[in-house]
């Protein structure tokens, strides 16, 4: 005999002499670090939910892109956030048990903002697998397109030949 009633709590399933039983769907899930990390620092989130069967995940992270949503359990998320403060993100995990029920559960994550180093080339070239002759000068100029520049206060390129401007 067996005895289905979706819309309850408990959902029972007599075979032969086996008793199955389903709880309540919830969805659960913790994550960690805990305290606000730098923005770029992996977060891990862990599921909670027992006897979930598919997960879909949202950081609430547009500006991570197609990184912004996740089917795996268990995902790491890297947090994009520029600025001078912390920000917050509400990540949602949804998910759907084994007996077709789905549930959400979501959590505040907060981020410590990174300033945002972005630069461009003034005159739009493409700066990338040149070959200068040793009597050649070439002259770039840079622009400094940060959303963050009136509070960043230090700058240094690395152009990776021992050579730094400040």
């Amino acid at each position: 005999m067996r005895r289905y009633f979706l819309s309850s709590v408990i959902i029972i399933s007599l075979l032969g002499n086996s008793l199955l039983s389903y709880s309540q769907c919830t969805a659960a899930f913790t994550f960690s670090p805990t305290v606000p990390t730098c923005s770029s620092t992996p977060v891990n989130f862990y599921n909670q939910s027992t006897g979930a069967i598919s997960f879909l995940w949202n950081f609430g992270n547009p500006a991570s892109g197609s990184n912004n949503t996740s089917t795996q359990q268990n995902p790491t998320h890297l947090f994009i956030a520029y600025g001078n403060g912390t920000e917050q993100f509400v990540v949602t995990l949804i998910v759907t048990f084994i007996n077709n029920c789905v549930d959400t559960a979501t959590n505040l994550v907060a981020v410590k903002q990174s300033p945002d180093p972005s630069i461009e080339d003034a005159n739009n070239n493409l700066w990338y697998h040149c070959v200068i002759q040793p009597d050649t000068t070439a002259t770039l100029v840079l622009l400094n397109t940060s959303t963050t520049q009136s509070t960043n206060t230090y700058y240094q390129i690395n152009w990776g030949d021992g050579s730094n401007i400040q």
